[in-house]
């Protein structure tokens, strides 16, 4: 008689982990397509917040560096790994400076007009999040990374190809119905945050009036000034009046101005040239040129940002393939391609040049900025809360520490995943690629127990 153990039954008599699933699988006949994951341990620990954990499988590709880049988590943060407390002693409302003055400070550029303030008394986007970045009006902005470009924020690495950057957005109005215009056959005064009307139907909402002494409205669904000219608006509790312009606002000083918020511009270089990119609410355009070359694409995509929600941009970059890729929410909005030839050479690597609200007309506007992640590599880890990649509806990125071609150590972040439903792991390898089947987790204290070995009796 002849005893045969299954391979997963002899891999769980190595290691006994307690509340956290571990499957394990055969190799295939056929090789992968991509990253394959075959285990996970945590030590012994079920799987929650800041919990190490380490990954064995293939193909997840070598990394020059197993940290990313910087991961701001603005009361904290790991700048190639190393944690940076800058700001860890700053109350609400305290003003994040450039490196300039702050030697310490996470940025090497903020802007100066309008000022990005550290927040502690807005909504946090899940129970880990304890600070946020506040950024009020139309132009709030940080820029250039100290860990990747020195305290003037230009000085990166030579030639490196590829970009991966993710931020979480969350605001007052939708910048893609965002209006401000003179007043014009004014009567009375509409109240804050009061509905109006058009012809007694619903059209928008007023903001306020600015500084400049413009209206400031929105207006869901009207994205241009086409269907607005010389329409009579109504508050529906001041009943208040005005005329919405039928011109632009140019010259003179008179008319409206349309919405356009820009929220991450990319360069490589501060003279102009090389890469210069720019991620809008509406499209992300790309330019790049060399002495010799000159590329550059445009694709639209709306981001159509409800208020009080936190919503989830991504913006990848490869130099080398002349690509850049981004995603709203989990959906990607297509591929802006290029010619690689136009990069700047021999002396920048594409970094943030300014991530925030780089607006024209968001004068009241309120934006909140939790969790930047940027990185020198497409290579990541994500736990997601499906089995299949293309059915993710919510994944949170995680913080590697060590990356092997077989085997990833990183600090759990669940962030604002139920942890009380299945959890899957993603692992994306050196050409943005994952998995794209999760390897199933579990982080609940119901976790079920390993199974039991199998024993096949074969006579």
């Amino acid at each position: 008689m002849l005893i045969l153990r299954s391979r997963s039954t002899h891999m769980m008599k190595l290691k006994k982990f307690y509340g956290l699933v571990v499957c394990f699988a055969l190799l295939p006949a056929v090789a992968y397509a991509g990253p394959a994951v075959f285990s996970i341990d945590t030590g012994g620990d079920r799987l929650a917040q800041g919990v190490v954990a380490r990954i064995t499988g293939t193909e997840f590709g070598v990394k020059d560096e197993s940290s990313p880049v910087l991961v701001d988590y603005v009361s904290y943060a790991y700048e190639y790994g190393k944690l940076n407390s800058a700001y860890s002693e700053f109350v609400d409302g305290e003003v994040i400076e450039p490196a300039s003055v702050n030697p310490n400070s996470l940025w090497a550029a903020v802007s100066s007009d309008l000022p990005v303030r550290f927040d502690t008394k807005s909504k946090p986007r899940h129970p880990f999040d304890k600070a946020r970045y506040h950024l009020f009006g139309e132009n709030v902005w940080l820029g250039r990374p100290v860990v990747y470009g020195g305290p003037g924020g230009w000085d990166t690495p030579i030639n490196n190809s590829q970009l991966y950057i993710s931020w979480w957005v969350k605001v007052d109005y939708n910048s893609l119905y965002y209006w401000r215009f003179t007043p014009s056959e004014m009567s009375g005064d509409f109240q804050e945050r009061e509905v109006v009307r058009s012809n007694g139907e619903v059209i928008g909402e007023y903001i306020g009036k600015d500084k400049e002494g413009l209206l400031n409205f929105v207006f869901p669904g009207h994205p241009n000034a086409n269907k607005l000219k010389g329409v009579q608006l109504v508050g529906v509790e001041s009943g208040a009046k005005t005329v919405f312009p039928d011109e632009f606002r140019a010259g003179s000083g008179v008319g409206y101005e349309t919405p356009g918020t820009k929220t991450l511009r990319i360069w490589d270089d501060p003279d102009s040239r090389g890469i210069r990119t720019s991620l809008s609410h509406t499209d992300y355009f790309l330019v790049a040129y060399s002495d010799r070359n000159y590329s550059s694409n445009r694709v639209y995509q709306s981001r159509d940002m409800i208020p009080d929600v936190w919503h989830h941009f991504e913006v990848e970059l490869d130099v080398g393939k002349g690509t850049l890729k981004s995603w709203f929410n989990g959906q990607l909005g297509g591929i802006a391609k290029f010619d690689p030839r136009t990069a700047y050479q021999d002396a920048y690597s594409p970094t943030i040049a300014l991530i925030g609200n780089n607006a024209k007309q968001d004068q009241l506007q309120n934006m909140y900025i939790s969790e930047i992640y940027m990185d020198k590599s497409v290579q990541r880890v994500v736990i997601g809360n499906a089995p299949n990649y293309d059915d993710l509806t919510h994944y949170e990125l995680q913080r590697p520490v060590r990356w092997g071609r077989n085997e990833i150590e990183f600090s759990v972040n669940l962030g604002a995943l139920d942890s009380s439903s299945g959890l899957y792991l993603y692992v994306f390898d050196e050409n943005g690629v994952p998995n794209m089947n999760g390897f199933s987790l579990c982080a609940s204290v119901d976790c079920p127990s390993p199974p039991e070995p199998i024993q096949l009796q074969v006579n």
